[in-house]
């Protein structure tokens, strides 16, 4: 991603929320300048495809898919395995996010096959289910940390309320 790119969105940004939203006092104006500014910065962050952060989010499942191996070799059960367990830290940014997005179908068929086995003595439907919500709680907060946090001032409707 251009680092031109990223600058345009942050003065776009800056100029709207420090210069605009201040003079707005309409409130039904000041939401939809909120909106915008809400737009812009969901687009910055998901315009910027970074190596780094489809890296975190495939090093989060290969640590869950080594959690759910050794869950698994326990098991007489023929389960489908995980895809990788490791990843090549030097991998361009479009294998990564191949790898990721066959990582998530992953988890998806192994849902389906607990569901399918959940009365089934025997199947470890708790370490497994466990070993994939980590993952989730891991793959939110990584997704968390690129949610947009824009300052939007005091709304006019704040204000009125604290008088």
């Amino acid at each position: 991603m251009s680092q031109h790119l990223q600058r345009i969105f942050d003065g776009a940004i800056d100029a709207l929320r420090d210069h605009l939203l201040p003079a707005v006092r309409d409130e039904v104006r000041r939401g939809q300048l909120v909106a915008v500014l809400t737009t812009l910065s969901e687009l910055r962050l998901r315009t910027e495809w970074s190596r780094d952060w489809l890296l975190r989010q495939v090093e989060a499942q290969a640590a869950t898919f080594c959690d759910i191996v050794d869950v698994l070799e326990e098991m007489s059960v023929d389960w489908s395995r995980p895809p990788f367990r490791s990843v090549d830290k030097t991998l361009p940014g479009a294998v990564l996010e191949a790898l990721r997005d066959e990582g998530d179908r992953y988890l998806c068929r192994l849902q389906d096959q607990l569901a399918e086995c959940i009365s089934k003595p025997g199947v470890p439907v708790w370490a497994l289910r466990t070993a994939i919500l980590e993952y989730i709680k891991l793959h939110y907060e990584i997704e968390a940390k690129r949610t947009p946090a824009v300052s939007l001032g005091t709304l006019q409707h704040d204000a009125e309320e604290s008088r």
